[in-house]
């Protein structure tokens, strides 16, 4: 059985005193002291040190996440808890208790508290920093432009998770744990991005281990493994890698590293063609969205990458490799600066070649219209150019051939009536056996197959029914219900007010008489029932 995989207990192995967990709670309202109150008990349970604000000046709230940030040690965790709603004004967010109509940059940024920032400080604390956000409104953009997302990019080792205030209450409520819970799994029913990698214990430095049995099911360990030993930094970081993967895929990265921190004799080595590919892709310092941006041009083109997430592991130089070879290149795995410029152009161009086959074929197909060919259309291009066009078209044809339907059997249902004969009623519901009106033409061909000579209903039987009606429909809202089931029955009641006029009595018996009950006007308990079972079927 291998070790657990220890993610940061084996890189701080000289830890500094701890001094605690903070978490600075900014409801941004005065009002939400129940909020406040809520979440604060539930992270002092776990030993988080809370600060709140329910004000939402923008120096009050620079004020407590200066304290905040001040009550931190380098290995602790740190959470900050933003509510109200959030103005999209460029690339920049901000935070207010709510976004007024009519608000403007200058208002925006006058009134508001910039999310930018915050994510600048958190970033201080990679793998156990988060940023929740209440979302219980979408963002709103302020000035020209469409609605955007909070956050244009987070970074690195920071998570972020938006959602309702109880959504996210309930999610801080599951890291109080007995096993090491990671982010991903305590806001499953919220939005999470950023560093929140399944497995992962949210934990301090000192602590933060993933169980052995959990290793195995996260996808590319070792680039994980490497992700986080180059955000926590240190010398004994990238001891630890080294000792775990001597024969990684980041292994001379990791010697590199660990000689600038901590110079040790190294044999020299002969340089070989992938060490110098290597430091030629280093040098071009790709950050993370233009990592992501080589493996979507990667994918499109065909290679598997093994996802697109802005790390290169295995999958990644796999894919790299592979189209190294195709393209004649020294097959290395890591990228030139010409390189990449072949690959982004090679990438354009495919671009370029869909959109001109995607115009094409809906031109052969999409674009007439017709319903076959609207479906050809989406079945290549579920992504495309037209696909919009090709389902809001789609949806006129379904809607109008449902009215058409509707139409068909509302006519089918006016001449059965018309005629009012049991073989008219038969008919219409061979045709439409689970149509609108089927209910009411069986209770209409029930009437006129078995035609029973009646007595009226004795006086005994009047007076039972009408004691029962006041048991039966002893609220307003239960003479409601049944008005309601009597006319959705057919039958001809006036007006469904509750109040049971001389109209309403001739229903009550009609219904009555369809069912072989005493038609005495009045709803006594099987008359009850029967209305009941007419409304389940």
């Amino acid at each position: 059985m291998p070790r657990p995989y220890l993610i940061a207990a084996a890189l701080c192995l000289s830890a500094a005193p701890a001094l605690a967990d903070v978490a600075i709670l900014l409801t941004m309202d005065a009002t939400e002291r129940r909020t406040e109150r809520q979440v604060t008990r539930v992270l002092e349970r776990q030993g988080f040190e809370v600060l709140a604000q329910r004000s939402a000046a923008p120096d009050a709230v620079t004020e407590t996440l200066a304290a905040g940030f001040e009550a931190l040690s380098p290995e602790e965790r740190v959470i900050v808890f933003m509510a109200g709603q959030t103005a999209v004004v460029g690339a920049r967010s901000y935070q207010l208790s709510r976004v007024p109509d009519g608000a403007n940059a200058f208002s925006v940024a006058r009134d508001g508290v910039e999310i930018g920032p915050v994510l600048d400080a958190l970033a201080g604390y990679p793998g156990r920093a988060a940023l929740l956000v209440s979302s219980e409104a979408d963002p709103v953009r302020v000035g020209p432009g469409v609605v955007e997302a909070r956050v244009a990019e987070l970074p690195a080792g920071v998570a972020l998770v938006e959602g309702s205030v109880a959504g996210l209450r309930q999610g801080l409520a599951a890291l109080a744990s007995d096993e090491p819970v990671s982010l991903a799994r305590a806001f499953a029913a919220s939005e999470v991005s950023g560093y929140a990698p399944e497995g992962v214990a949210f934990a301090r430095a000192v602590a933060a281990a993933m169980p052995e049995e959990a290793a195995e099911d996260v996808p590319d360990a070792e680039a994980l493994f490497w992700e986080i030993t180059q955000q926590i930094g240190t010398a004994d970081a990238f001891r630890a890698y080294l000792a775990r993967h001597p024969d990684g895929a980041f292994q001379a990265q990791a010697e590199r590293r660990l000689a600038a921190l901590a110079p040790v004799i190294i044999p020299p080595t002969e340089e070989t063609p992938e060490a110098r590919a290597e430091a030629a892709e280093a040098a071009l310092a790709l950050d993370r969205n233009e990592r992501r941006g080589v493996q979507q041009d990667l994918v499109l083109l065909g290679y598997n990458t093994r996802g697109v997430d802005g790390i290169f592991g295995p999958g990644s130089r796999g894919a790299i490799r592979s189209w190294q070879e195709a393209r004649g290149f020294e097959s290395t795995g890591y990228l030139t600066g010409n390189q990449l410029v072949a690959l982004r152009n090679q990438a354009e161009t495919r671009r370029e070649e869909i959109a001109a086959e995607d115009e094409a074929f809906w031109a052969r197909t999409g674009a007439s219209g017709a319903e076959a060919d609207l479906r050809a259309y989406l079945e290549r291009y579920p992504q495309g150019r037209f696909a919009e066009t090709a389902r809001a078209d789609l949806a006129d044809i379904e809607g109008a051939r449902r009215a058409e339907a509707e139409a068909v059997e509302r006519a089918a249902w006016n001449e059965a009536r018309a005629a009012d004969r049991p073989a008219a009623y038969r008919d219409f519901l061979r045709r439409f056996p689970d149509g609108r009106f089927a209910e009411e033409a069986r209770a209409r061909l029930a009437g006129r197959e078995a035609p029973q000579p009646r007595r009226g209903p004795s006086d005994d039987q009047v007076a039972q029914d009408r004691a029962q009606e006041g048991e039966v429909l002893a609220n307003p809202i239960a003479r409601l219900l049944a008005e309601r089931q009597l006319a959705a029955l057919g039958l001809d009641i006036g007006p469904i007010d509750g109040r049971f006029t001389n109209a309403t009595r001739r229903g009550i018996r009609a219904f009555q008489e369809s069912r072989n009950l005493p038609a005495t006007g009045f709803v006594g308990r099987a008359t009850g029932v029967a209305l009941l079972a007419s409304a389940t079927r």
